[in-house]
């Protein structure tokens, strides 16, 4: 049976820890501020998605999100604090064409301003990234180095990761949020995206210096 892939992020910082419901049953137990599940393999097709807080009863309601999954796509669902809706983000996998690294930033900290993503001694990635949105894939140079978040337009770092690796043919999910549920300090969560075997969109290869295209 053809089926895709969907995993889960507990950033709603008002909840200690989060059961997650699938088209109805619990799937997930006590996911924790934080964290992020594994990616779990669902049938293709049209899927309803709900959290309630860990030790309520099952009467509590709690919000559908709706997600479409078609043959080897993967998704990821970010639950953010109670101020913003859920994100439902289509996760990249890429065959091994030599491309570089793509890296996503998702900001999830409440309170915290539009921020900037860059590389130590590097470019900036993403620019002015507001509140409870989510980038496009950005490409980002491969190797080991400092990947840093900023306030936009500069300032006092916020949070940082200062020796990321990053692997060519290989996306990331960068998501900005609060250390802790009840920190003003905030973290960078690094999320590797995809998870084989699945289809995967085909890359370009580079030309050759001196082809001609046809």
């Amino acid at each position: 049976m053809a089926s895709g892939q969907l995993r889960v992020v507990h950033l709603a910082r008002e909840h200690a820890a989060l059961d997650i419901l699938l088209d109805g049953e619990p799937r997930l137990a006590a996911l924790r501020y934080g964290q992020a599940s594994a990616y779990l393999t669902l049938p293709v097709g049209a899927h309803t998605l709900a959290a309630r807080p860990t030790g309520e009863e099952p009467s509590v309601p709690s919000t559908a999100i709706a997600v479409e999954l078609s043959a080897g796509a993967c998704w990821t669902i970010v639950l953010p604090p109670a101020a913003a809706a859920p994100l439902v983000l289509a996760d990249e996998s890429f065959a091994p064409m030599g491309g570089p690294p793509q890296v996503r930033l998702v900001h999830a900290a409440d309170g915290a301003p539009a921020v900037d993503l860059a590389v130590s001694d590097g470019p900036t990635l993403v620019q002015s990234l507001a509140f409870a949105t989510a980038s496009p894939y950005v490409d980002a140079p491969a190797g080991t180095r400092g990947v840093i978040v900023r306030p936009a337009g500069g300032g006092d770092l916020l949070a940082s990761i200062p020796d990321a690796t990053l692997v060519p043919d290989t996306a990331y999910t960068m998501i900005v949020a609060r250390a802790t549920a009840d920190a003003a300090s905030l973290t960078l969560l690094p999320l590797v995206d995809g998870y084989p075997p699945l289809r995967f969109p085909a890359r370009t290869p580079p030309r050759p210096a001196g082809a001609v295209g046809r």
